[in-house]
């Protein structure tokens, strides 16, 4: 609107905003929309916000954008208040204080008050590690359109605390080195939460100084969807977390990309995709989680010391279905799917796990044994290392997949005592043959890891003729 100062005929059909601060030469006015009049001013623009915050118990303040940047160096309390606050795209620089800029909290611990953050620009210091641009407690929480620029980075951008539920943090983008962290009080914790179309670059210097995209310890349906990540370390490290989807988000880096701990049960994964670029990494890390799925995701390997494409530890009742992993190249360290041994009723069934020339890798390795699961029709292609590698079954089953034959069929023409090789990834369980000669009958007499020796007999148990005898070789896992 171009203020230059006090002029009340610009601001008077500002709605629905109960107090809007602007600038005019180097005082900040407050002007008052319920009574058309100015309320507040000063010099200090932290001291007329504080003046709106103290007069308002429900409302929103804008702040119109003075085309300078404001210095905050102490925090601004909104407590036991319903209150928003928007930006206009207001840049602030709060790089010389370590500590929280915007606090929203409730007393009362009800999470029934509806705060937010909105259109604001921060200039931060991410070595100051108590730096939190917004945090809040106990309120429902909104933060949209919030940047952070890509030279002066900040340290944590959104602190969820307690009880949060029903929050909602959508369309921010820049360079913090946390987003969201996500912290139970004791007793109470936040649900609801939705996390969508965020566009950011996480600030990642190389030095040991992680970044993280989402960082939650207690919290029930959750939904992080359709964001875009770079330059991460820890993208998404949870515990506690219940019933959550995350779907379509774009993430790359990584040292482990999503990775869902202790009681993190009834998950729903889907329609990730995740580049990483630093060695030891893992795109899934599942451990001790309880029926979650992982369905049609895509995983690229740039990177190959100890790439884990999704890494399970004592999970159970977990479904992996039409993921697709890539692999860049050759190492011992490789894996598709990496299962430590102590899970349970883990199904694998319809993944891809490919390479782009002939590597030497593992496509999918249980440790110790297959407990009650099943493993079938993946796709493994140009593996040249272990496709398959299960130490050992209970009541489990690896069967019909690509690149590890454990069922052939075939019809071959042989003489009695004469050999068939069935192509099976070692000695077959068992074979079923069928002669096509009328009163002749065939039999297997020995089993071996290429071929299987076959008798042809008639009646009399003379030779028989020398025929087609279709054949079917199988490998119980």
């Amino acid at each position: 609107m171009g203020y230059s100062g006090p002029n009340l005929s610009n601001l008077s059909n500002i709605e629905p905003y109960t107090y809007v601060i602007y600038k005019g030469g180097t005082t900040y006015y407050a002007f008052e929309s319920t009574s058309g009049t100015v309320k507040y001013s000063g010099a200090s623009f932290a001291t007329v916000l504080n003046s709106c915050i103290g007069a308002t118990t429900k409302g929103s303040i804008f702040i119109k954008n003075p085309g300078a940047t404001i210095t905050l160096g102490a925090t601004i309390t909104i407590q036991d208040k319903a209150i928003h606050i928007f930006g206009d795209n207001t840049v602030f620089d709060v790089s010389g204080y370590d500590g929280i800029i915007f606090r929203f909290r409730d007393t009362s611990g009800h999470a029934v008050l509806d705060c937010g953050l909105h259109d604001c620009e921060f200039i931060g210091n991410y070595l100051h590690t108590s730096e939190i641009i917004a945090k809040f407690e106990d309120v429902k929480a909104t933060v949209s359109n919030c940047f952070t620029t890509s030279t002066n980075k900040v340290y944590n951008l959104v602190y969820l605390y307690g009880n949060c539920s029903q929050s909602r943090i959508y369309n921010c983008s820049g360079r913090p080195r946390y987003f969201i962290v996500g912290i139970n009080n004791g007793a109470d914790q936040s649900d609801f939460v939705n996390v969508t179309d965020n566009n950011l670059d996480l600030d990642y210097d190389g030095g040991g100084n992680y970044t993280y995209f989402l960082k939650l310890d207690y919290g029930n349906y959750w939904r992080v969807a359709n964001n875009c990540i770079r330059n991460l370390v820890y993208g998404i490290e949870a515990t506690y977390m219940k019933y959550a989807t995350i779907t379509g988000n774009n993430m790359t880096g990584g040292v482990r990309t999503i990775s869902l701990g202790a009681s993190c049960d009834f998950c729903t994964v889907q329609g990730n995709v995740i580049m990483n670029g630093y060695a030891n990494f893992n795109a899934f890390y599942l451990d001790s989680a309880y029926g979650t799925t992982l369905t049609g995701n895509i995983v690229y390997s740039v990177s190959n010391t100890g790439f884990h494409g999704i890494e399970l530890n004592s999970v159970r009742r977990v479904t992996i279905t039409g993921n697709e992993i890539y692999i860049a190249g050759t190492s011992a360290n490789v894996y598709g799917i990496y299962d430590s041994g102590t899970s349970q009723e883990v199904v694998i069934i319809g993944n891809i796990f490919t390479s782009e020339s002939s590597y030497s890798w593992t496509g999918i390795y249980i440790a110790t044994s297959l407990t009650d699961g099943i493993i079938a029709h993946n796709e493994i292609r140009n593996c040249t290392g272990t496709p398959i590698s299960v130490g050992g079954t209970s009541n489990g089953f690896v069967y019909r997949n690509v690149g590890y034959k454990t069922h052939a069929e075939g019809a071959t023409s042989v003489a009695d005592g004469g050999t068939i090789s069935h192509g099976l990834v070692g000695t077959p369980t068992g074979v079923i043959c069928t002669p096509i000669t009328t009163g002749e009958f065939v039999s297997v007499t020995a089993k071996a890891a290429s071929t299987f020796t076959v008798a042809i007999k008639k009646h009399d148990n003379s030779a028989g003729t020398t025929q087609v005898i279709y054949w079917h070789a199988f490998i119980n896992a």
